[in-house]
């Protein structure tokens, strides 16, 4: 006796691997026409993603149902036109969505199938239809480049402008993957290429902001620029921070885009929101390249911004009523004003200051509120910084604020930038108001080293403040 085996697995076997007769006789035999595998797919999917044309025929003639799903709820319909227009005309439906939204459409705008797309928009397929967060099937397809598929949409009536829910357009997908040919063929079809996200962001500055260390794609975003300012981009466009595609590709150290901006007319001194511009977000960065495209553009490094309150630099203090443990910096309350030269002292990158004072940037120029960039390398104990901003003949006493380098760094416990501060003649003992010395610093923060090293140079201890206090004493709080 032959053994007994399952006609609706032949079925599904045959379907898999193109055997005709076999699927045949499994059919004759009493199989289910719509027979599905483990995953749930019928033996029509099966045959139709294995490209076997005839046992699909053969079970269409059979009644196969061309609407079935599989287990996700997507349908048959693959990039080969052939096998499309036997489903379209076994009756199928244009419409039929999977369990994620996606119809027929939207899925092959996924895969480049153009000639699928196009027999799908003529049989009535909802160009505009969207998934659940708004992406259309232009929107897919220019998002991954498939520009023939992006002219079949667009032919059909894809609207072109119509943003998801996230208010992305076709055309600022594109031009932050770099497609230039779908860039091209959206903005001379009528793209908006002002038209800004609800966080104000356009393609343009999509583009300047898309960068990797691959070239060819770097390639690709400046050909993505150029073609949007040809088309008259407006090059100095803000997002809701006021940052323009300058400050967007400076931020990402692309300094090809950046120069292709700036030869186009983009303002190079223009502030963000944080009151900063290119220069200073290159130096506060690092970016040696960017910032010498920007000062080859004549980017003012001598520009001074007011930034917000910080208890990290210390640059003036009226009283000293507040007497902390941890650190008397945190009492000042000043804003301060900061430079490209000051923004790269503070993150103590020496080739980027090298590269500044080369330029003849001046640092001399203060205010009595203005962090010095020699302020700045004391505060943080970039030694080597220090030594630059001193060869360059900057004032060690820093007479135009109160508090001197040599106070700042034994306050914050730079024990080897006091040494380094201390032989190159700072003043140990130099009274300041209230009556406060170095010593009192180093003190009152529990700098042990520091206040050793200090009256090893012939700092006074017994030098008292305006109260009767003495170093002493705040040495009992520890």
């Amino acid at each position: 006796m032959a053994p007994p085996f399952n006609l609706n697995s032949l079925l599904v076997g045959a379907a898999v691997q193109g055997h005709l007769p076999m699927g045949w006789r499994a059919i004759q035999r009493g199989a289910m026409i719509d027979s599905r595998d483990d995953n749930g797919n019928t033996a029509l999917m099966l045959a139709v993603a294995a490209g076997h044309v005839d046992v699909m025929k053969m079970l269409l003639a059979s009644g196969s149902n061309p609407n079935a799903q599989a287990s996700n709820g997507s349908s048959p319909f693959r990039q080969r036109p052939k096998f499309t227009k036997l489903l379209l005309s076994a009756g199928a439906s244009v419409e039929l969505a999977s369990t994620s939204g996606y119809t027929p459409l939207l899925e092959v705008a996924q895969v480049n199938s153009p000639q699928v797309a196009k027999l799908l928009v003529e049989s009535g397929a909802t160009i505009d239809q969207q998934l659940p967060n708004g992406n259309t099937a232009l929107r897919l397809a220019a998002s991954r480049g498939f520009i023939d598929t992006v002219r079949v949409l667009l032919d059909g009536g894809a609207s072109i402008n119509l943003p998801n829910s996230n208010s992305f357009t076709p055309l600022m997908n594109a031009a932050q993957n770099g497609h230039a040919d779908v860039v091209k063929l959206l903005v001379k079809r009528g793209a908006d290429f002002d038209r800004q996200r609800t966080n104000g962001i356009t393609a343009l500055i999509y583009d300047a902001a898309q960068y990797n260390r691959l070239k060819q794609t770097q390639l690709g975003h400046n050909e993505v620029v150029k073609l949007l300012l040809k088309r008259g981009a407006e090059i100095d466009k803000q997002d809701n921070n006021k940052s323009t595609a300058l400050h967007f590709a400076t931020e990402r150290d692309c300094w090809e885009t950046a120069r292709i901006l700036l030869e186009n007319g983009a303002r190079v001194d223009q502030l963000n929101g944080q009151g900063q511009t290119a220069l200073m977000i290159a130096a506060s960065q690092g970016y040696n390249k960017m910032a010498e495209v920007l000062l080859d553009a004549r980017a003012d490094a001598q520009l001074e911004v007011m930034m917000s309150k910080d208890p990290d630099v210390v640059e003036e203090h009226s009283t000293f009523t507040v007497v902390s443990k941890y650190r008397i910096v945190q009492a000042l309350d000043f804003p301060r004003i900061k430079t490209a030269l000051v923004f790269a002292t503070q993150e103590g990158y020496a080739k980027m200051i090298r590269l500044l004072l080369d330029r003849e940037v001046t640092i001399n120029d203060r205010n009595t509120k203005a962090s010095t960039a020699l302020f700045v390398a004391t505060n943080y104990g970039h030694v080597e910084v220090e030594n630059i901003l001193m060869l360059e003949q900057m004032s060690i006493s820093g007479q135009t604020v109160v508090l001197t380098p040599l106070m700042l760094a034994s306050q914050e416990g730079h024990a080897e930038f006091v040494n380094f501060l201390l032989m190159r003649g700072a003043e140990v003992d130099k009274l300041i108001k209230n009556g406060w010395t170095t010593l009192f610093f180093a003190a009152t923060c529990g700098h042990v080293e520091i206040g050793r090293i200090l009256i090893d140079a012939g700092a006074s201890i017994n030098r008292s403040l305006d109260d009767g206090t003495t170093p002493m004493m705040f040495c009992f709080e520890w």
